[in-house]
């Protein structure tokens, strides 16, 4: 014969553990290491001269980035319309003009890293996005 108090104990904590498990928070980032797709602003790295700070981005004002398969780029506000892969962590962006401005750029776990590559950020800085669009 079961004893009722370890039968309870064991269903409250089956029951505790599937509400647990139901209410994790999903991820709606696609993962991927492509570039192309669109992606939304997460976050950023600065610093006043110290360590890297993270500020995560404001959730009310959305900004993303697209680029697309034949080279072409969608950034509100940044004048640009081209991009090219200079190599592995350059990316070279393209304004109608044709003035161009590289970033460094890494992609890990469905996140775009995006760094300026200029002496403007001395100690370092650049954009997080996370990917929500093949």
């Amino acid at each position: 014969m079961v004893n009722k108090p370890i039968m309870k104990t064991l269903f409250i904590s089956c029951f505790v553990s599937i509400c647990l498990f139901i209410s994790c928070e999903k991820t709606d980032s696609i993962p991927s290491n492509s570039l192309t797709g669109k992606w939304q602003l997460v976050g950023s790295y600065y610093s006043i001269g110290g360590p890297l700070i993270y500020e995560e981005a404001d959730r009310e004002t959305k900004s993303y980035i697209s680029f697309s398969k034949d080279g072409g780029l969608q950034w509100e506000g940044s004048g640009y319309s081209n991009y090219k892969l200079k190599d592995s962590t350059t990316l070279t962006l393209i304004k109608g003009d044709q003035t161009e401005f590289d970033y460094f750029y890494k992609i890990t776990g469905g996140k775009l890293e995006l760094s300026p590559r200029t002496a403007m950020c001395i100690e370092g800085c650049s954009s997080v996005y996370k990917k929500v669009e093949e």
